[in-house]
């Protein structure tokens, strides 16, 4: 078989995981967008858009614990997966003069990282700036899994959003037009950076959309530009509507902060302004109020201390993203402006790692609820009543 290695999929304690496109099998060329999920032991060095070859076989994808892990890795064109023992590297040199650029430039981003901050920290940050998966322990991931903080480490809403008040600040004094480029090249190339993660690709939609509707001072409609995402995503990815569990939960967290913050800020409004503490309960409650049914379908279970953990990380984590980006740019530019800045995120990076590390300890709180087969028809009311709440409230609100 010749595989064209896309992107890591998983990283193990001896081997690297790998989204391979399937190119040939038994030298029969195929034409079709046919993935695999390819397990390459450490000491072989391969990269991402490598084309390689080797000798096996393509064995099926099970499922587990209830969660159809086949139509959730279908959704993604993955049907296959294969293990290697021996393989020849056949092509190094696929990517064009723009790709090698954008993906020296994320090696380079990724190795001041690692320079400058503690070995988990640095991973933390790299994870949550450039989806830099390549690097990230399991038992790490298994620490944010435990503790109901997984979402915090995908690279979405939160990275656009920075991305485009920072250049938004920094150009505020030149004209629309210079802005309005430059923040859609900003968003264009990061999401290439980050390329193959679906919720950058959503994000990157949505706040296109919504910039040039703001600067245009036209009225807009949240809900319209939502759908008109979620329709282009499903153009992509047919099968994301029905399978994909992170399509799911990122749009109805978005459209519920929309429709019931407003809500949530009334019953909490006897909490402080400062350090966007009001603001992290309200988004909190206001996003997991109604996802948080979607994870017990697919999951099986839930922790009640979710609401808490989320509480204590989510003001921090755009703070950590923004001074750690800045971080690494005055590391470049002056040799002694950044450490302070370093500090200050290293502080905010290890204080998201002490509330995984507590709550991932606290077992009790995790409750297991078994549907069994019939979670399907739990899920399908349960969106029928959504969008039943959606057309009530979206007169009012």
């Amino acid at each position: 078989m010749q595989f064209f290695i896309k992107d890591v999929h998983k990283v193990k304690d001896y081997s690297i995981e790998y989204k391979g496109k399937l190119i040939s099998i038994d030298k029969k060329d195929i034409d079709k967008d046919i993935y695999a999920i390819v397990s390459i032991p450490m000491n072989f060095k391969v990269e991402k858009w490598y084309t390689i070859g080797f000798r096996s076989k393509l064995y099926k994808v099970d499922n587990f614990d209830g969660f159809n892990y086949i139509k959730y890795l279908q959704s993604q064109d993955i049907y296959f997966k294969s293990y290697v023992v021996w393989l020849s590297v056949l092509d190094r040199d696929w990517l064009s003069t723009m790709w090698k650029t954008i993906h020296n430039f994320r090696k380079e981003f990724l190795k001041i990282i690692h320079e400058i901050y503690p070995k988990r920290e640095a991973i933390f940050l790299g994870w949550i700036l450039v989806w830099a998966r390549e690097n990230l322990p399991e038992d790490l991931k298994e620490d944010f899994n435990n503790s109901w903080l997984t979402h915090f480490i995908a690279v979405s809403w939160f990275n656009m959003t920075i991305l485009i008040i920072f250049f938004a600040y920094i150009l505020q004094f030149f004209p629309l037009y210079i802005r309005a480029v430059v923040i859609t090249v900003a968003i264009v190339l990061f999401t290439l950076l980050v390329w193959d993660t679906p919720p950058v690709v959503r994000a990157a939609i949505m706040w296109i959309v919504w910039y040039f509707v703001l600067i245009s001072w036209r009225a807009s409609s949240s809900l319209s530009v939502i759908l008109l995402t979620c329709f282009v995503m499903t153009l992509w990815s047919p099968l994301s509507l029905n399978y994909d569990v992170s399509f799911h939960l990122s749009f109805l967290a978005v459209v519920w902060i929309l429709y019931t913050q407003w809500f949530f800020k009334k019953i909490f409004r006897f909490l402080p302004e400062a350090f966007a503490i009001k603001e992290a309960v309200v988004l909190t409650f206001a996003a997991l109020s109604f996802t948080l049914p979607i994870m017990i379908f697919n999951f099986g279970q839930v922790s009640f201390l979710a609401p808490i953990a989320n509480v204590l990380v989510t003001w921090t984590i755009p703070l950590a993203m923004l001074l750690g980006f800045l971080s690494v740019i005055w590391y470049v530019i002056h040799p002694s402006i950044w450490v302070f800045i370093w500090f200050f995120d290293w502080l905010f990076l290890r204080y998201d790692m002490l509330i995984v590390y507590v709550f991932w300890n606290f077992e009790f709180s995790l409750i297991k609820i078994d549907l069994g087969e019939i979670w399907v028809y739990f899920e399908a009311i349960y969106f029928m009543m959504l969008i039943f709440l959606v057309l009530i409230l979206r007169p009012k609100h």
